[in-house]
């Protein structure tokens, strides 16, 4: 059973196996242009162990480095203390190399009346590297389990990404926020023909932008290799989950979650295994486990792009 999801964003870029990291399209091998990698000797001095921060939610613009809040509020409209989250600099190993690191510099991260923006301490000067509005978010992707969590909201304007330190719970707060203002207008919900409502699948709850709302949705699993995929349509979003099973720990599962909001979706196609949603302008790619799994899925999603268009 193949999974993978993949929003192509307009920046950055994208480190194939060639490289050493890896053929799959995750979001954890996209390098941005404000990210750099290095030898890792260089990597603990630009981030010495004993300096390591968790992200956070700053309770006003005290704890907001200086001019990130003004220029971000001149990039997407005026920010609110709540929309905003500060990821410290940190470095990662990067897959693949033993002696290379990824170094992700300070950013902030703002989600204004217009839309939400990026603001990073780096080179060549502190400033607004990307700013998406919410009509041109195509999807927003939440990835976890790994050694860093990854938030990555894309448009066609460009991909602002986040990597911060697992575990910590404050930044779901934040997505949830940011997802209200990306799909604000509901749509109706297409009935699903045939197919498996699987309501027993873990945290389905916790994924809902608003508590009991309505959701049409089917999944697919596979126990040999610990993997499975959701399909979960609520009258604001088209949720898309996968989880796999750690390589040598299946108990320790990866995480990722995109969540496309109903009024970016334009079309839906299959190719062979492969669900293609086209979302503002973005392509999002669903490997499933069988073309017969791929086609069903797609024509119930062409009928989600076809109810949009027309209500």
């Amino acid at each position: 059973m193949g999974l993978a999801a993949t929003a192509v964003p307009a920046d950055g870029r994208y480190l194939d196996k060639r490289h050493g990291c890896g053929h799959e399209m995750d979001s954890r091998a996209w390098v941005a242009d404000w990210e750099y990698i290095v030898a890792r000797d260089l990597a603990r001095h630009l981030v010495p162990a004993v300096d390591t921060k968790p992200a956070y939610r700053p309770a006003g613009t005290a704890g907001v480095p200086e001019g990130a809040h003004a220029a971000l509020s001149s990039s997407v409209g005026w920010v609110d203390d709540g929309g905003l989250l500060v990821v410290p600099a940190a470095v990662w190993p990067w897959r693949g190399w033993r002696r290379r690191s990824l170094y992700t510099p300070l950013g902030v991260a703002g989600i204004g009346q217009q839309g939400v923006g990026l603001w990073v301490r780096a080179l060549p000067a502190p400033g607004v590297r990307v700013g998406v509005s919410f009509s041109d978010i195509a999807a927003v992707e939440d990835q976890a389990g790994g050694p860093c969590r990854v938030i990555a909201v894309t448009g066609s304007p460009g991909c602002l990404r986040l990597r911060f330190h697992d575990g910590w719970a404050g930044a779901d707060g934040w997505i949830r926020m940011l997802r209200r203002r990306a799909a604000p207008v509901p749509a109706p919900i297409p009935p699903r023909n045939g197919g498996r409502r699987p309501w027993d699948w873990p945290g389905l709850d916790s994924v809902l932008l608003y508590a009991g709302e309505g959701i049409a949705c089917a999944g697919w699993r596979s126990r040999a290799r610990s993997a499975g995929c959701l399909l979960a349509l609520t009258s604001h979003e088209l949720i898309i989950v996968m989880t796999r099973g750690g390589h040598g720990s299946p108990r320790r599962m990866t995480r990722r979650t995109l969540y496309l909001p109903r009024q970016s979706l334009q079309a839906a196609g299959c190719q062979a295994e492969t669900v293609r949603v086209r979302s503002a302008g973005t392509e999002v790619e669903v490997r499933l486990w069988s073309r017969k799994a791929a086609a069903d899925a797609s024509a119930w999603l062409g009928q989600v792009a076809l109810t949009r268009a027309h209500r």
